[in-house]
Parts: structure tokens; sequence; C-alpha cells
């Protein structure tokens, strides 16, 4: 019922489910993300300590995803909820790797459900495309549904092999891929939804890195790197990820700058939006927002009368929840607009008419934050202590902005609050990304591809010399 978005017969199922076993935890984590995702933050309040409880106790059964949008879930707390998910994962039995004859072109394989209309597939085809083919040799590993698209079918493209492995259990998943002898073992999902960390448990490589698809550690002995950078794991912050961190020199996002960049937007009031209102978005889900940063955003709309908030329609259910917090927060619930899920030329065309990007916390914005830096749109983020919290500070800051990027919720309200009322400056702001967008690192897609495969290549050397794991930074690019 929950999948399905039937949330009020999912939400009574759990209440008397957890009338009977206040306990079990796998039901208190699916009531909590479904209280997450409708914006119920007062149930949440009352059964995340005992979530908190079972994490601290080692308990396995805490959905990571449901702990990066947590504000008070520290980085301790959600290494501790990754190891005690892998504990199973660590005594899975091995596969036998195909042995390599040649120590020619690094094998490469990318593992993923979403090698289709996804946002990992618009963020990572032209590093595919973009591999130096004399020295690495691309596989798609893809075990998401086969649907037709023209992504998909540029990522078949893009790669030396596209292998399908959607129907596959995770033991023949995992031997497929060890036949084909591959030096390194990319996982675009992880601990996600759709992740199948049961095949990377196999070893199927002698390399496997956990990167982009989870913003955190997975806790798991049978992932040797985890691909960051400065900025989302600081030094001396290591000790919170299982994994040896490899930092990129800029951003550890991709992004494609084949993808459709729309000069115009449909005209305000066919969006629902006033013609002449200050128009701030944030087009995250609704899981990601939390009370603190709604409240921050009231006060924001009660100080500056002639603007707008233009959020994601999640799901009906959310909607009603933040347009009764608004009307009790004394600010008037029209002034809540909310957009429907479109297509992605139309999505991104809609950032036209926003004039600055609100940012969630403490799980920050991702593909939809280098969305809108990509049209011109300026992100304003908060900086927090793990993953999730500071992927956005590493966009704006590699897009030119690093202005944007606020320490503290209150300096951040500050910031909000004056670009709100200083319209001539996000028009510079937004001249500013405009001139930059292939000058600042965060489209300079090649630029990336060669740090990228330096990181790559590195990895695979130490394995081949018989080295262990180790974390290290890559040197920027010239």
């Amino acid at each position: 019922m929950h999948q399905a978005g039937q949330f009020d017969a999912a939400a009574v199922s759990y209440e008397r489910a957890l009338a009977i076993a206040p306990d079990a935890i796998e039901v208190v984590c699916n009531f909590c993300g479904l209280m997450q995702r409708v914006c119920d933050w007062e149930q949440l309040a009352k059964w995340t300590p005992r979530v908190v409880q079972a994490i601290r106790e080692g308990r396995p059964g805490v959905p990571l995803g449901l702990l990066v949008a947590q504000p008070r879930c520290s980085p301790e707390l959600q290494l501790a909820a990754a190891r005690a998910n892998a504990r199973d994962w660590d005594r899975t039995p091995a596969v036998a790797a195909s042995p390599r004859s040649d120590h020619g072109r690094v094998r490469v394989g990318y593992l993923s459900a979403d090698f289709r209309e996804h946002a990992t597939a618009w963020l990572t085809a032209e590093l595919f495309e973009l591999h130096d083919r004399a020295d690495f040799d691309v596989a798609l590993l893809s075990y998401g549904p086969d649907e037709p698209s023209a992504i998909r079918a540029r990522l078949r493209n893009a790669s030396d092999r596209f292998v399908d492995l959607h129907g596959f259990d995770d033991d023949a998943a995992a031997r497929v891929v060890a036949e084909l002898g591959l030096d390194v073992l990319v996982d675009l999902n992880g601990n996600t939804d759709n992740g199948r960390m049961g095949i990377v448990a196999r070893r199927p490589a002698p390399v496997q890195v956990n990167w982009l698809g989870f913003p955190g550690t997975l806790g798991a002995r049978c992932y040797d790197y985890m691909i960051a950078d400065h900025h989302i794991v600081p030094d001396g912050c290591d000790r919170w990820y299982s994994e040896a961190v490899v930092r990129l020199p800029e951003c550890y996002q991709c992004n494609d700058r084949l993808r459709s960049c729309p000069a115009e937007s449909p005209p305000r009031a066919a969006l629902g939006l006033p013609e002449a209102a200050v128009v701030l978005g944030c087009f995250n889900q609704a899981f990601k927002i939390t009370p603190d940063m709604f409240s921050l955003w009231m006060r924001v709309l009660r100080a500056v009368p002639e603007s707008v908030l233009w959020l994601l329609e999640d799901n009906a259910k959310a909607t009603a929840s933040l347009r009764s917090r608004a009307s009790d927060a004394g600010v008037d619930p029209g002034r809540l607009a909310f957009a429907p899920r479109l297509g992605h030329q139309a999505h991104l065309q809609r950032y036209r008419a926003m004039d600055l990007a609100l940012d969630t916390f403490p799980c920050t914005s991702h593909t939809t934050g280098s969305d809108a830096l990509w049209m011109d749109c300026p992100l304003i983020t908060v900086t927090g202590d793990t993953f999730a919290a500071r992927v956005a500070t590493s966009l704006v800051r590699n897009a030119g902005v690093p202005e944007l990027a606020s320490p503290s919720l209150e300096d951040h309200e500050r910031t909000v609050l004056a670009l709100a009322r200083a319209p001539d400056e996000l028009r510079a702001l937004r001249s500013r990304l405009h001139a930059g967008r292939f000058r600042e690192p965060l489209f300079d897609t090649p630029r990336f591809v060669a740090h990228f495969e330096t990181a790559l290549r590195t990895m695979a050397d130490r394995a081949r010399a018989g080295l262990s794991p180790q974390a290290f930074a890559v040197p920027r690019r010239p």
C-alpha cells in the first residue's frame, strides 16, 4: 500500500502493527519513511527516537535512506546503521572472478538499475562517452527494467559492452559480472531503493567502489573505495566512512554538457505563478523537507510579502500538510504553488521562471541542485556534517558561487532574505552562472573525466601491485 501510494491505508496498517509490536524496527522505519513523505512531522518525531535507539543497540534493519534527511542523525549514527545492515553482506561467499591474462586497458564496469530515464543516466551519459578507449574498457551492467528511451539508447552506444542483468538473482548476476574480468566495479546505486548490494557482496571484481547513487557510507567490507571530494568529506572526517575515501580535486558529481538547456520558460501564469512575484523554489522531494527548514521558509515569506514558494507536487498528502502548516504559520497557503512532475526538458524549463532555488537540509540537493545551476538559477544551501548535508555545497562552490553555501541555518536565513529583496543581485548571480557554465568545474565534463580516470587507474594499479585499498586525493589537472 505504501509503495502504491495508498498512504492512508498504509498508515492505518502500520499503526495497527505498532500497537501490537512497538519495537518491530522494520515497521517503525517504514512508518517513519511514510511520515517523512507526507510531511507528518509530529508522528515522525514520536517514532524517530526508537530508530535512533535501535541503531545504538546495533540492530540491523534501519534504511540508510531514512537517516539522510534526519536533522540530528550524525555521521557516527549513519556509519553504525550502515555497518549493522552490512553484517549479512559481509558473510556472503565470493564468486570466482575470471583471471586477467593482460594488464592493458583498465576494465571498468558500472552497475546500476537506472540506465533509463533517470537522474543517474542524465548525469553520467557523457562520462561513459568520454572515457579514453585507449586506456579504458567500459561495461554498463544494467539490472533495471529494459525501458526503451533515447537516453538508454545513448548509454548503449556509449559502452563497449551493455550487459542486461534484469531478471538475474544476485548470485547469477555476480557470476556474469565476474566472467567479465573487470579491474574495477563501480556501484551507482548502493543502499537505495533499487540497490543490489548482494551482487557486490559476492566480490565479482578485485576493486569495488561506492559512487554517486547513495550519499554516504555503505558500511560493508565489499566496498573498497568511496568517491567524494574535499568539500563533501573534509580532511579528518574519514573515520565516518568504512570505505577508503578517494577525493576528486573538484566536484564528485559528474554532469552531462549535452543535455537540454531550454532558453525560455512558459509564461509564469501558465505555471500557476504570479507574474510580478519573487519566486523562491525547491523541487526536492517532500521527504527532504524538515520542520526547521519549512519554518525558515515561512519567516521569509512573511518578511517578503511579494514572494511565493514554489514546491514540487510530490503527493497530495504532503501538499495538504504543507498548505495547512503555512496557514498555521500566518502565511496565506495560496502563496505556496506546486509544480507537477514533468519530463526532463519541461522540468528544466521551469527554472527560468524561478528567481532563487532554496535547498533542503540536512539532505541537500543533488541532481536537482545541478539542474538549477545548469539553468543559471542560483541555489542557496547550508553546509552540514554528513555527506548528504554537503553535496550542494560542493555544487555551488564548483559552479563559481561559493557565497551561496552558508555555515548555519541562521546565516542561511539572512542570505535568503537579502537575496529575496535584491532583484539586481539575483540577476547578477544568473549572469555569473551563465558566463561560468563551461568555465567552472561543475559542468566541465572532460576535466571531470580526466580526474575520474586517474582515480580508477590508481585503484586498479594498487590492486594489481597487491596493495590494499588506501585513501588518496587525485591531483588537480593543470
